[in-house]
């Protein structure tokens, strides 16, 4: 059995709080993020092709940056306003929970995620990512652990430090897309709602990262990248004519 029963907490929250439809301050977040995001998961899928998941996929901001290195993305939020985001940037998205993935088996060549798999139950999405997956398929899943600064451990994160690493992260983002993006992403992150979702976030210590991942995706690889764990597992192909697995 998991111990990621607090995750479904977060899932719940994920279904109250519709955060893109907040005047558009977490799409402009995803817009500044989507390059080194997408560099990280073209890092790790390899010669990529084929039809790729985006789960959790926002506003679709890392989609749209993958196009050309797949002959599709297709993206899948529970945020209805994060759809219609998505779909308004023309990425083909699907309204669904990463549990109950709402496609056929073996179905994408690639399956990827940044930083969304913590407010699922592993125990459920680790297996729906293995089913979906062709044979030979590849998984790219990003994700915190609990050793990030006032994150660590188990009990909700301090409101200073968050309020602290929005506040440092601004020059950065006057640099990247001028001031008044800038101050839109900024507010965003000092909202009392993002702030209070934040709070709420528990992570798991990278011992218990590992050893959750590897319970449902055996001979996973892991790779610690700007202050994430980046979990890269590629399915068993089909066996050979007239061999057994």
């Amino acid at each position: 059995m998991s111990g990621r029963a607090p995750a479904a907490g977060n899932r719940s929250r994920a279904r109250r709080l519709p955060f893109h439809g907040r005047r558009g301050g977490l799409r402009r977040w995803e817009d500044l993020k989507a390059p080194a995001t997408a560099a990280l998961i073209r890092e790790h899928v390899g010669r990529g092709g084929g039809l790729a998941l985006d789960l959790g996929c926002g506003s679709a901001a890392v989609a749209a940056a993958l196009a050309a290195d797949f002959d599709g993305v297709v993206g899948l939020d529970l945020d209805p306003s994060a759809v219609r985001q998505a779909r308004a940037r023309g990425v083909p998205v699907v309204r669904g929970h990463a549990e109950r993935l709402p496609f056929g088996d073996a179905g994408f060549d690639c399956v990827y995620s940044y930083g969304a798999l913590h407010h699922t139950r592993l125990e459920r999405s680790l297996p729906e990512v293995a089913r979906v997956l062709v044979p030979g398929g590849v998984a790219v899943l990003a994700d915190f652990h609990g050793a990030l600064g006032p994150s660590a451990g188990r009990g909700p994160r301090r409101t200073l430090p968050i309020l602290r690493a929005a506040l440092a992260a601004f020059p950065a983002y006057v640099r990247r897309a001028g001031t008044l993006t800038a101050l839109r992403v900024t507010a965003y992150r000092l909202s009392p709602a993002w702030i209070r979702h934040v709070r709420r976030d528990v992570f798991l210590s990278p011992v218990e990262f590992r050893a959750e991942f590897q319970t449902f995706l055996r001979e996973a690889h892991f790779h610690q990248q700007n202050g994430l764990i980046v979990v890269v597992w590629r399915k068993s192909p089909e066996p050979a004519p007239g061999r057994t697995a």
